[in-house]
């Protein structure tokens, strides 16, 4: 316990070290590798599933609870996670996973893409252009491992939702500064001073990883975590297909990748709906 948030949150920079990792990959081989390629050395990791499973304790509190788990249904925590007095929570949990994976998906992912749009623009070559998002990629992953270094820190003194909505103005800042103000006016190096705000603001999640197991019991915290931060990726999905339909309709990034700010500014009044957990233990 006292060292599970430090932790929590090195563990959650894992994700991005392996962004970093295929970004470099991509760099040194991309053309040659293709996108096939690529493809087969981004399943290569799930290998480490085999490794994971024999070699990870379960933790002592979830053995304990071995008994009470055979009695009751598969079902049953979900049930519990969506009944009162937890599914305030839950919901809130939800929505605040939402604005993340938006963001996400809108801050982040775009971003080799916006960068191989200004150096086509800009006549650069294939070989040059694929450094450029490589680089791009790069930028963002190293600054959310920072970020996600940076959290358990900032989660203990500000507080789980002050470092969330701080993590979310991070954001608001370098989605408006990227794509609304560097990317129209066609400026490679502008783009990138801002990619640092965009990588520390991904680290959002990594307040998840400290957070969310603080406010359910042993008997379903696995069942909220998982049904919190993969069923927001559904929800988000429709507003994947809505910038991508922004996207097409405009015929440029700019305007819906701006907009996505707008969303954060909505998680930051959203941030009061899960209960703060700082200075707490896991509950039993």
């Amino acid at each position: 316990e006292r060292v599970r948030a430090r932790f929590g949150g090195l563990m959650h920079s894992a994700a991005y070290f392996g962004v970093l990792a295929i970004s470099v990959i991509y760099l040194l081989a991309g053309p040659e590798l293709g996108w096939r390629g690529m493809f087969f050395v981004g399943g290569l990791p799930a290998l480490a599933v085999f490794l994971i499973r024999r070699s990870t304790p379960e933790p002592e509190r979830w053995q304990e609870e071995t008994s009470g788990r055979q009695e009751r249904s598969f079902w049953q925590p979900v049930v519990e996670v969506l009944s009162p007095p937890y599914r305030a929570r839950t919901v809130g949990n939800l929505l605040l996973l939402v604005v993340c994976v938006i963001g996400l998906w809108a801050g982040s992912t775009y971003v080799p893409t916006a960068i191989t749009a200004l150096s086509q623009e800009a006549g650069y070559s294939h070989a040059a252009t694929v450094r450029l998002a490589s680089l791009s990629s790069m930028t963002v992953a190293a600054f959310t491992i920072l970020g996600c270094f940076a959290v358990p820190r900032l989660a203990a003194r500000m507080g789980r939702r002050g470092a969330l909505a701080s993590l979310f103005a991070l954001m608001i800042v370098g989605i408006v500064g990227a794509y609304g103000w560097a990317y129209p006016h066609h400026s490679i190096a502008l783009l990138f001073t801002f990619l640092p705000l965009l990588g520390l603001g991904g680290a959002s999640f990594a307040v998840f990883t400290i957070w969310l197991p603080e406010q359910y019991p042993t008997r379903m915290r696995a069942t909220a975590f998982a049904f919190t931060t993969t069923f927001s990726r559904w929800v988000a999905a429709g507003g994947t297909f809505l910038i991508g339909y922004g996207i097409h309709a405009t015929g440029s990034l700019t305007l819906p990748l701006t907009l996505t700010a707008a969303v954060f500014v909505i998680g930051m009044l959203l941030v009061r709906l899960a209960p703060e957990t700082r200075s707490t233990t896991l509950p039993t």
